[in-house]
């Protein structure tokens, strides 16, 4: 017995599902092909944009992608080629986008100029190259230096500068208490700013030379203890190219060429010698930067200060403050008591960033001669502090202000001068009333290291800011007024899904006539 064969109809309702896989197929492939070919395009352009920076261009309307004519300028006019290294690893989901765009905002640089001389390294990949640079740059293996947190070092001939993270970007970290937990923030963010002010540091011809005092009992050199020592700070004076020379009063005068004498933690006064020496040095346009600590008699160094407005308090009384985060009210905390407009503290005070001061003593700024500009840089809050005289007998708990014996707050810890003179010079003095805050114990918590930093570059002429304001874009805003909100509902609500129906409809008709 044999099959009847199909039928006309059969065969064209098995031909139309054959022709309807086709078709699907058909489709299915050049949507494949297509995103391939995007794909490529993409994978490619980025290649020859790699290997041809200059072929960039910026499409953005508020030029995101473009360099300011500051950096510009600096690029175009680089006196010797600089030598850039940087070690890109980013750690978590704040850093990963930062990260790659450090590493296109040098690779800007680099199209700019052929004396800007850029390696990228990721220490996760090319580990090898990686230890050879950290032993070749003298790199820490931990801490904020380390090449975990993207340091970026520019060199030129002997001038070195190390930009690390903190220096670019500040990220707030993610709050693991808030449910649903926190991703971190982006809170400031300026890479051209910090990396065009390395440039202008590297290829400067001259280092600024810092003299160390000693002779007084001050803080050691060669004092690196994980607590008491200053090693980070003197790490981060020569990154930031100071040259560190010791200087003894009692045997010779200040070098005619020092940019800055830094007096850290004396535990004794100078002699008479020494202070007429220090004094002809502030008279001709010096700049000091000192340093004390609290419970030392240092009475003999106000010889030296009294005339630019600042004075040290008495050794037997110290900060305290009942508003301290931490458990001891000696630990001061400053967060909004900030000179807002001095170029040492304005980042500070506009950011809201905190210097933590472990045990201060406090300082009188007075204003006894008008030629003299003195103010406080750093002060603790108005309600809750006071000055605390250390008497005998006192015990735990008696942490109150009494009037007939405390000083009353709010309490100077760090405060400034400037003298200008004949000819241009001009005099500058920072004190600050605890040392503390610069040795390795506080040099990085919070934002110590940025103090320490802006005040030697203040009285070293060597402003931070080169003027390059961080290009945000602009922020697009629509305003859903009554009548948007009903164009909205009646166009994508209404009409767009009719559309929709009514040709779904018409094609349906069609294919069943």
């Amino acid at each position: 017995m044999t099959n009847p064969e199909p039928t006309t109809s059969a065969r064209g309702r098995v031909w139309g599902r054959r022709e309807r896989l086709l078709v699907a197929l058909n489709v299915a492939l050049m949507i494949v092909l297509a995103l391939g070919v995007a794909v490529g395009v993409n994978v490619a352009g980025d290649r020859l944009v790699r290997a041809h920076p200059t072929w960039r261009r910026d499409w953005s309307e508020e030029a995101l992608n473009t360099l300011s004519r500051e950096t510009l300028g600096t690029l175009r006019s680089l006196p010797r080629p600089v030598r850039v290294v940087q070690f890109y690893r980013p750690t978590d989901s704040a850093e990963v986008s930062v990260a790659e765009d450090l590493r296109r905002v040098l690779e800007r640089y680099a199209a700019e100029s052929e004396n800007f001389q850029l390696e990228i390294v990721d220490p996760d990949r090319d580990h090898m190259r990686a230890s050879a640079l950290v032993a070749e740059l003298g790199l820490a293996t931990g801490g904020p230096d380390s090449t975990t947190n993207n340091v970026t070092v520019f060199m030129s001939g002997p001038n070195r500068r190390d930009v690390v993270q903190r220096d670019v970007v500040r990220i707030q970290p993610a709050n693991p208490r808030v449910k649903p937990p926190e991703e971190p923030k982006i809170l400031t963010y300026n890479p051209e700013e910090a990396f065009t002010q390395a440039l202008r540091a590297v290829t400067d011809e001259r280092p600024a030379k810092v003299c160390w005092l000693e002779g007084h009992f001050e803080s050691r050199l060669d004092e690196a203890t994980p607590q008491t020592g200053i090693s980070q700070a003197l790490r981060a004076m020569g990154r930031d190219n100071f040259k560190i020379e010791r200087l003894n009063l009692a045997t010779s005068d200040v070098p005619a060429d020092a940019d800055v004498v830094l007096v850290h933690g004396p535990r004794r006064g100078p002699s008479p010698d020494e202070t007429e020496k220090l004094r002809r040095f502030l008279e001709a346009g010096g700049r000091l930067f000192f340093l004390a600590d609290a419970d030392v008699d240092l009475a003999g160094w106000n010889a030296v200060l009294d005339p630019y407005g600042i004075r040290l308090g008495e050794p037997d009384v110290i900060a305290w403050d009942m508003n301290s985060n931490f458990t001891d009210p000696q630990v001061i905390v400053v967060t909004g008591g900030y000179a807002g407009r001095h170029p040492i503290t304005r980042t500070l005070y506009e950011q809201h960033l905190s210097t933590i001061w472990p045990r201060a003593r406090p300082l009188l700024v007075t204003h006894d001669r008008s030629e003299v500009q003195a103010e406080a840089l750093a002060s603790t809050s108005s309600i809750g502090s006071w000055g605390e005289r250390l008497r005998a007998g006192k015990t735990s708990g008696d942490e109150r202000f009494d009037e007939t014996d405390d000083v009353k707050g709010p309490i100077v810890i760090a405060a400034a001068a400037e003298e200008s003179h004949a000819g241009g010079k001009k005099t500058r003095i920072v004190v600050t009333g605890d040392a503390d805050f610069s040795r390795n114990s506080w040099f990085d918590a919070h934002a110590n290291r940025d103090f320490y930093d802006n005040a030697l570059d203040w009285l070293a002429d060597r402003s931070r800011s080169v003027g390059i304001q961080p290009n945000l874009g602009t922020t697009r805003r629509v305003i859903l007024t009554p009548s948007l909100l009903g164009s909205l509902f009646w166009g994508a609500g209404v009409a767009l899904p009719a559309f929709v129906l009514l040709v779904g409809g018409v094609v349906l008709w069609y294919r069943r006539r």
